[in-house]
């Protein structure tokens, strides 16, 4: 799982560089989520099938089947979130929450790195307070700049691409936690 989730975490920094058009990146994001999806193949092929063997602790088997659905999860949010960076999105909006993503993706690549080091027994850092908070510093500064309700936010392409990229910061952000519970 550590190679899967340090891919995740360079997956998200070209992701977000694509998203704020910082280079020409989407041949480094193609190449960031290729590695990602064979990484999950090989995963997938490797399932530790002695989880299922008989004489495993059967309440334990569930546990194990929800941490790699997570894990796995967590690759459907970021190519989401690929998604979302490839479209074109006004530059100007982009500017203007460039600080608030910039952290907010730090953030999730720092608890990306927690997770790896508490699958490797090195650590038990919650950083996830920091996340949360910019998270919604990130959806009030939208909020701010928007200030249409939801339900008009089909006037604006941008605005739905940015909203749904914070959405998807959301899930990261959810699951996450999740994981670092289960490993605590």
């Amino acid at each position: 799982m550590i190679p899967i989730v340090k891919a995740y975490s360079n997956y998200l920094s070209t992701i977000m560089n694509l998203l704020l058009k910082q280079d020409n990146i989407e041949t480094d994001v193609q190449a960031a989520k290729i590695l990602v999806e064979e990484l999950l193949s090989k995963t997938q092929l490797s399932f530790p099938e002695w989880v299922y063997h008989s004489s495993f602790v059967p309440s334990l088997q569930q546990g194990h089947r929800h941490f790699l659905m997570k894990i796995e999860q967590l690759g459907q949010v970021l190519f989401a979130m690929h998604y979302v960076a490839r479209n074109s999105i006004d530059p100007l909006l982009l500017n203007e929450l460039a600080s608030s993503l910039k952290s907010c993706s730090e953030d999730a690549k720092i608890a990306m790195q927690d997770l790896a080091a508490r699958l490797d027994f090195k650590t038990k850092d919650d950083n996830f307070t920091i996340f949360y908070d910019d998270l919604i510093a990130l959806e009030n500064h939208f909020n701010k700049i928007v200030s249409l309700p939801l339900a008009l936010l089909d006037v604006s392409k941008d605005y739905i691409y940015v909203s749904a990229f914070i959405y998807d910061f959301k899930d990261l952000y959810k699951i996450l936690v999740t994981l670092a519970e289960a490993i605590r």
